[in-house]
């Protein structure tokens, strides 16, 4: 459906277009904490020959052997999706077919061009559609045709391409006043149908945009008739030409950074709960620990949870007949 490029008034200025375009989850694995929380306990797992804790509900299970290929794959599958759509950053306009009512229509209801305007406007709206495929329109009514009906003149522009036009093949230009001379009360609108969409983009109906109010708003120098037309002017040297959609470039960044993030996030997350699933639950878990050096690797560990030590595996019995021998008691570790 044509939806509206833009539009101004003599005492609003112009404005853009306003048409450019769970439930819970699971967890693979339960809770982890840095610091205690209320009903965890303290786990214990070795890197380095120095221990880590963690405090869960539950000591972490190891991640299924297939979780980590699982990923890489996802990943590549999301690259591959990714990179036909980076491709679409350069828009390369194509000129419509005209395979359509190419009549190019001035409706002048107002009389506020002469003939020889409408002549000259009609060879610069021929231009247009020769190099894009699209057919421009023009039309002027009152104020009084649409204000006691309409919201805006977007929505009279919009009703009136419907029944004038049975494609979206068009821009419409619509301009509309009460022709009064203290303060005339003006308005423009423009309607393009979605098929022009890659042609008159938001780069090109900005530009186009520009210079119409400008034009419309210093009549002592621009008629109607000029305003239009060194507005199609002012687009046609560049509109067919190729250029980078920062807006889509933008919103590229922004997903496959969110899509990245989230693949490392994870690859991290498995290779820790790899980890973790190698801990032992610790005897406190809001008291500190009490950690030991092995005499054989110097490898530190928890005291009172090993028969040997978790990083050479040499018996720890050793170092409590040492404790024994020095009078400490190893029940109090």
């Amino acid at each position: 459906m044509p939806h509206s490029s833009g539009g101004g008034s003599h005492s609003g200025g112009s404005h853009s277009s306003s048409s450019y375009s769970g439930g819970s989850s699971g967890r693979s694995t339960p809770a982890v904490y840095r610091s205690y929380h209320s009903g965890t306990r303290r786990y214990v797992y070795y890197q380095n020959n120095r221990p880590y804790y963690y405090y869960s509900t539950e000591k972490v299970e190891e991640p299924s052997k297939a979780t980590l290929p699982l990923l890489i794959v996802l990943f590549i599958v999301a690259i591959l999706i990714s990179i036909p759509l980076w491709t679409l950053i350069v828009d390369t306009p194509q000129k419509l077919e005209m395979d359509y009512d190419t009549n190019i229509v001035i409706a002048d209801n107002l009389d506020i061009m002469t003939e020889a305007e409408e002549s000259e406007l009609s060879m610069k709206l021929k231009e247009f559609q020769d190099v894009t495929g699209i057919t421009p329109a023009v039309l002027t009514v009152s104020n009084d045709e649409w204000k006691p009906y309409y919201e805006g003149l977007e929505n009279y522009a919009y009703d009136y391409y419907v029944n004038a036009f049975s494609d979206e093949k068009h821009w419409l230009i619509v301009y509309s006043t009460d022709s009064g001379t203290k303060f005339e009360d003006w308005y423009w609108e423009g309607m393009q149908g979605d098929s022009t969409d890659y042609i008159i983009t938001s780069s090109v109906v900005d530009r186009f945009n520009d210079v119409m109010q400008k034009e419309l708003t210093t009549r002592t120098k621009y008629s109607v008739k000029d305003s239009i037309s060194d507005s199609f002017s002012e687009v046609l040297p560049t509109i067919m030409d190729k250029s980078i959609d920062w807006e889509f470039v933008i919103l590229m960044v922004v997903v496959d950074g969110f899509v990245l993030i989230f693949f490392i996030s994870q690859i991290i997350s498995t290779k820790t709960a790899k980890k973790r699933s190698n801990s032992y639950a610790c005897k406190t878990s809001k008291e500190q620990p009490i950690e030991d050096t092995c005499s054989y690797c110097g490898g530190v560990y928890v005291h009172g949870i090993h028969i040997s030590c978790p990083h050479c595996g040499a018996p720890i019995v050793a170092l409590k007949r040492k404790d024994e021998q020095a009078g400490l008691n190893p029940d109090l570790y």
